[in-house]
Protein backbone atom coordinates (compact mmCIF):
# COMPACT_ATOMS: atom_id res chain seq x y z
CA UNK A 1 0.00 0.00 0.00
CA UNK A 2 2.72 2.30 0.50
CA UNK A 3 4.61 2.05 -3.10
CA UNK A 4 0.75 2.77 -4.50
CA UNK A 5 0.63 6.06 -2.52
CA UNK A 6 3.91 6.88 -3.43
CA UNK A 7 3.20 6.02 -7.44
CA UNK A 8 0.28 8.18 -6.81
CA UNK A 9 1.37 10.84 -5.45
CA UNK A 10 3.97 11.22 -7.95
CA UNK A 11 1.20 10.80 -10.81
CA UNK A 12 -0.62 13.57 -9.17
CA UNK A 13 2.61 15.70 -9.04
CA UNK A 14 3.97 14.67 -12.98
CA UNK A 15 0.29 15.85 -13.90
CA UNK A 16 0.04 19.06 -11.99
CA UNK A 17 3.68 19.82 -13.89
CA UNK A 18 2.03 18.39 -17.09
CA UNK A 19 -0.93 21.17 -16.35
CA UNK A 20 1.16 24.18 -15.78
CA UNK A 21 3.17 23.61 -19.10
CA UNK A 22 0.15 23.23 -20.90
CA UNK A 23 -1.77 26.41 -18.91
CA UNK A 24 0.77 28.82 -19.10
CA UNK A 25 3.73 28.24 -21.28
CA UNK A 26 7.39 29.40 -20.94
CA UNK A 27 8.07 32.27 -21.02
CA UNK A 28 11.76 31.82 -22.12
CA UNK A 29 10.22 30.77 -25.37
CA UNK A 30 9.06 34.65 -26.10
CA UNK A 31 12.04 35.87 -28.49
CA UNK A 32 13.10 39.25 -30.42
CA UNK A 33 15.24 39.42 -32.71
CA UNK A 34 16.99 41.34 -35.68
CA UNK A 35 19.80 43.42 -36.27
CA UNK A 36 20.17 47.33 -35.40
CA UNK A 37 22.94 50.11 -36.05
CA UNK A 38 23.61 53.21 -33.86
CA UNK A 39 24.54 56.31 -35.77
CA UNK A 40 25.51 60.07 -34.62
CA UNK A 41 24.81 62.57 -36.22
CA UNK A 42 25.49 66.04 -34.58
CA UNK A 43 24.47 65.49 -31.12
CA UNK A 44 21.92 63.03 -31.74
CA UNK A 45 22.06 59.27 -31.45
CA UNK A 46 19.43 57.32 -34.32
CA UNK A 47 19.40 53.46 -33.48
CA UNK A 48 17.46 51.98 -36.87
CA UNK A 49 15.71 48.38 -36.34
CA UNK A 50 15.90 45.83 -39.00
CA UNK A 51 14.13 42.41 -39.59
CA UNK A 52 12.66 43.02 -36.70
CA UNK A 53 10.90 39.49 -35.09
CA UNK A 54 9.06 38.55 -32.47
CA UNK A 55 7.56 35.14 -31.18
CA UNK A 56 4.59 36.72 -29.13
CA UNK A 57 2.59 40.18 -30.22
CA UNK A 58 4.72 43.16 -29.86
CA UNK A 59 4.36 45.81 -27.28
CA UNK A 60 7.82 48.64 -28.01
CA UNK A 61 10.89 48.98 -28.53
CA UNK A 62 13.20 51.82 -27.07
CA UNK A 63 17.11 52.89 -27.13
CA UNK A 64 18.30 53.58 -24.22
CA UNK A 65 21.55 55.67 -23.90
CA UNK A 66 23.73 55.00 -21.01
CA UNK A 67 27.24 56.63 -19.30
CA UNK A 68 30.38 55.73 -21.29
CA UNK A 69 31.83 54.29 -18.04
CA UNK A 70 28.86 52.67 -17.07
CA UNK A 71 29.47 49.02 -15.85
CA UNK A 72 26.26 48.20 -15.44
CA UNK A 73 22.70 49.36 -17.72
CA UNK A 74 20.50 50.39 -14.84
CA UNK A 75 18.76 53.93 -14.01
CA UNK A 76 21.48 55.10 -12.42
CA UNK A 77 23.77 55.23 -15.52
CA UNK A 78 21.08 56.26 -17.86
CA UNK A 79 20.90 59.52 -19.54
CA UNK A 80 17.98 58.65 -21.98
CA UNK A 81 15.81 56.70 -23.66
CA UNK A 82 13.66 56.96 -26.99
CA UNK A 83 11.23 55.15 -28.51
CA UNK A 84 11.71 53.31 -31.37
CA UNK A 85 9.06 53.04 -33.59
CA UNK A 86 8.07 52.20 -37.61
CA UNK A 87 4.66 51.74 -39.67
CA UNK A 88 5.03 48.10 -39.56
CA UNK A 89 5.56 47.87 -35.82
CA UNK A 90 1.93 47.13 -34.82
CA UNK A 91 0.97 46.88 -31.22
CA UNK A 92 -0.43 43.62 -30.20
CA UNK A 93 0.70 41.67 -33.93
CA UNK A 94 3.61 39.17 -34.35
CA UNK A 95 6.61 40.57 -36.34
CA UNK A 96 8.01 39.19 -39.06
CA UNK A 97 10.94 41.15 -40.49
CA UNK A 98 9.57 45.26 -39.84
CA UNK A 99 11.82 48.01 -39.35
CA UNK A 100 11.82 51.42 -37.25
CA UNK A 101 14.29 53.80 -36.18
CA UNK A 102 14.26 56.04 -32.96
CA UNK A 103 16.81 59.65 -32.25
CA UNK A 104 17.71 61.16 -28.81
CA UNK A 105 17.55 64.39 -28.17
CA UNK A 106 20.58 66.71 -28.24
CA UNK A 107 23.79 64.51 -25.86
CA UNK A 108 26.91 66.75 -24.77
CA UNK A 109 30.16 65.68 -26.06
CA UNK A 110 31.38 62.63 -24.47
CA UNK A 111 31.53 58.61 -25.25
CA UNK A 112 28.06 56.60 -24.78
CA UNK A 113 26.75 53.08 -24.42
CA UNK A 114 23.86 52.70 -26.67
CA UNK A 115 21.13 49.62 -25.92
CA UNK A 116 18.54 48.34 -27.48
CA UNK A 117 15.13 46.65 -26.08
CA UNK A 118 12.13 45.32 -26.83
CA UNK A 119 8.54 44.24 -25.05
CA UNK A 120 5.80 41.23 -26.21
CA UNK A 121 2.89 41.29 -24.88
CA UNK A 122 2.87 39.89 -21.63
CA UNK A 123 6.93 40.06 -21.34
CA UNK A 124 7.99 41.38 -17.08
CA UNK A 125 11.12 42.51 -18.38
CA UNK A 126 12.97 43.86 -21.52
CA UNK A 127 14.45 41.62 -24.09
CA UNK A 128 18.01 43.09 -25.27
CA UNK A 129 18.19 42.73 -28.81
CA UNK A 130 21.62 42.44 -30.27
CA UNK A 131 24.82 43.62 -28.76
CA UNK A 132 25.26 46.87 -26.82
CA UNK A 133 27.09 49.33 -28.91
CA UNK A 134 29.70 52.36 -27.86
CA UNK A 135 29.51 55.61 -29.51
CA UNK A 136 31.18 59.12 -29.12
CA UNK A 137 29.41 62.07 -29.85
CA UNK A 138 31.93 64.77 -31.01
CA UNK A 139 29.64 67.91 -31.98
CA UNK A 140 27.90 67.28 -29.17
CA UNK A 141 25.34 70.09 -27.40
CA UNK A 142 27.91 72.58 -25.22
CA UNK A 143 26.44 73.70 -21.56
CA UNK A 144 26.55 77.14 -20.86
CA UNK A 145 29.92 78.68 -20.22
CA UNK A 146 30.47 78.99 -16.18
CA UNK A 147 32.60 81.71 -14.44
CA UNK A 148 33.45 83.05 -11.44
CA UNK A 149 31.11 85.96 -9.52
CA UNK A 150 33.11 88.58 -10.38
CA UNK A 151 33.33 87.57 -13.90
CA UNK A 152 29.21 87.93 -14.04
CA UNK A 153 28.81 90.80 -11.82
CA UNK A 154 31.93 92.64 -14.23
CA UNK A 155 29.71 91.83 -17.49
CA UNK A 156 26.85 94.33 -15.42
CA UNK A 157 29.25 97.24 -14.63
CA UNK A 158 29.24 96.50 -11.12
Amino acid sequence: MGVSRKLAGAGVIAGLSALALVSSPALSSAQVTGTWTATVSGAQITTTLTGLKTTLPFNYCEGYVYRGDATAFDRANMVQEYLITGTDMVKNQVLAGVAGSGTSTNLATGEYWVVTKCKEIGDTSYQFVGAPVKVAVTDGAVAPETGSVEDVFSQFGS
